[in-house]
């Protein structure tokens, strides 16, 4: 369980507590944004970028040191994230399911994917090869898809049934701006686990590798990040944010 924090002592401490506590939020939604983002850029508009099968292939690009710092960043910012104080009875709580999320994060940052074409025959275990894997076509490969499964399902349920919760520990989808947009995140996360799934099923059909020429798990995978960027950055009040930076712009300098 997270350590209590000092009691707030004043309204001033308090503003200030949320400000850090939207901060959080903000930072998780455009690091998550940005990450689709980069490695899309790189491969189509940088000299020499090339378009992955998926986003984490891009580890074995240039752009790998970009995903495994994002995802880093991504995991420790939700192994640190609090989240509102469990009640009585909750199955399902901030602290611990954001933390489940945030190690598979770092599993998949720190775990690499199995580079496209690598032939299993060619050097057998225990050959290291890189990263924290001894050699990716023994079992051990198989984590990097474990962990990548576990922090979107646990995104999944953090956009379905925590951040949707009222004060009442009621789950609401509709009675609250900006819960219909969790639920419509939380649907788009389990689409994409459930689309990368019955990819991996038909992969080597006709249909599978149609699908892979066009990127398909790159997409799937862009479809989930984006879905947990939208969920942290609505969660993190983002248009309040930039409406707040921009007044005290403003009243900084009226002239301007």
């Amino acid at each position: 369980m997270p350590f209590n924090a000092k009691p707030v002592s004043s309204s001033a401490d308090h503003d200030e507590l949320v400000s850090s506590f939207l901060a959080v939020r903000r930072a998780l939604g455009l690091a998550g944004l940005s990450l689709p983002i980069l490695l899309y850029g790189h491969a189509r508009f940088w000299p020499g970028g090339q378009m992955q099968p998926s986003i984490s292939e891009f580890y074995h690009t240039v752009m790998g040191d970009i995903l495994v710092g994002v995802l880093v960043a991504i995991g420790l910012f939700l192994i640190a994230y609090v989240g509102h104080r469990p009640q009585k009875g909750d199955k399902l709580t901030d602290w611990w399911v954001s933390t489940v999320a945030g190690v598979g994060a770092i599993g998949v940052a720190l775990i690499p994917a199995l580079p496209a074409g690598t032939d299993c025959d060619a050097f057998p275990p225990p050959e290291v090869v890189q990263g924290f894997v001894g050699h990716w076509c023994t079992p051990l490969g198989a984590l990097h898809f474990i962990s990548a499964a576990v922090f979107f399902l646990a995104m999944a349920l953090i956009c379905l049934f925590l951040f949707p919760k009222n004060a009442a520990g009621e789950v609401r989808y509709f009675d609250e701006p900006g819960n219909a947009t969790y639920l419509a995140c939380g649907i788009a996360l389990i689409a994409s686990i459930v689309g990368l799934a019955i990819f991996f099923f038909i992969a080597d059909t006709d249909l599978g590798q149609a699908l892979a020429e066009r990127n398909i798990v790159f997409w799937l995978e862009t479809l989930g990040v984006l879905a947990f960027a939208i969920a942290w950055l609505t969660k993190g009040n983002i248009l309040a944010g930039v409406g707040s930076l921009l007044s005290t712009r403003r009243s900084q300098n009226p002239e301007g």
